[in-house]
């Protein structure tokens, strides 16, 4: 009967050690960083650690789970493209869906990733902050990003969207912003876009220089109603935004230093910019309704 009971231990001990190690594997395999990247139909799945450059140049969609850092997101990045000025021309889907993001930059994410349609951001963000720089810069065929609104902690906009051409509509996260952020070239050539929501929740912006350069098609944007003393260059900010009809709390940027092509080909400026409220000498106001009109 005793070594009966002590077998049964052993047998015990060893299917404890089993479900421990069964438990450990679940864990790790639900955290990991994992991308399942689609060519042509076929799929191939890698983790984030194992990505090198050009590893997914080729595939025309991805597909991530796991809990993404930025040193995850670095690999991911450069796997996108064979070297640091070629362009990808193959990735059009990219779903974050079911990951988290713990990655406090998305910065050149999708830098030159200039056939892609449609980005799912994921449901889930666990940092303090995240830079969206050069996130989706170049991404000429960008039609549709979902859940960028869940990025409530932006710190850097710095050419965020540039050259996004078909991008229509993009919605920020709808919760005030106080920190420091730079809007520079944020917009610049977004030629479709019509709209842009929350953009006043950002209460302490840096820079405003080529922000909506090029936008045709804008129609009006509403800045924060809290004063912005920070001193910054407007030079470009509404630059041929020719269909712009409202403009709201721009008088609200009080320690602007230069306003040079600032509302250049903006043909109804003084019908949706109240120029008194602007702090600058008749001079500069001269120059201003100047610029509008193409001159």
């Amino acid at each position: 009967t005793h070594v009966c009971k002590y077998k049964n231990n052993k047998n015990m001990k060893k299917l404890l050690l089993l479900v421990a190690s069964s438990l450990m594997l679940t864990a790790t395999t639900t955290n990991a960083q994992s991308v399942k990247a689609y060519k042509n139909g076929n799929a191939t799945d890698y983790t984030a650690s194992s990505l090198k450059q050009g590893d997914l140049s080729t595939v025309d969609s991805i597909v991530a789970t796991g809990t993404w850092t930025n040193q995850d997101i670095e690999n991911l990045s450069s796997s996108f493209t064979t070297g640091m000025f070629s362009d990808n021309t193959n990735l059009k889907n990219a779903d974050f869906s079911n990951a988290v993001f713990t990655a406090n930059s998305l910065s050149s994410l999708f830098y030159h990733c200039k056939a892609l349609k449609s980005v799912v951001l994921p449901n889930t963000v666990k940092t303090d902050g995240i830079s969206l720089g050069s996130a989706f810069s170049m991404c000429v065929e960008l039609e549709s990003i979902k859940n960028l609104d869940k990025l409530q902690n932006i710190t850097n906009m710095y050419c965020a969207f540039q050259y996004c051409k078909k991008i229509s509509s993009i919605t920020l996260p709808n919760v005030t912003n106080n920190n420091e952020v730079s809007f520079q070239s944020t917009f610049s050539e977004c030629n479709s876009l019509l709209n842009i929501d929350n953009l006043d929740k950002f209460t302490n912006i840096t820079c405003i220089s080529s922000m909506f350069y090029d936008c045709h098609m804008l129609k009006s944007a509403t800045f924060s109603n809290v004063v912005n003393s920070n001193e910054m260059d407007a030079y470009c900010t509404f630059y041929w935004c020719d269909s712009l009809k409202t403009l709201t709390n721009f008088e609200k940027f009080t320690g602007i230093t230069s306003m040079v092509y600032s509302f250049y080909g903006c043909k109804k400026i003084n019908e949706i910019l109240n120029l008194e409220n602007i702090p600058f000498d008749e001079k500069a106001i001269e120059e201003i309704s100047r610029m509008a009109q193409g001159g």
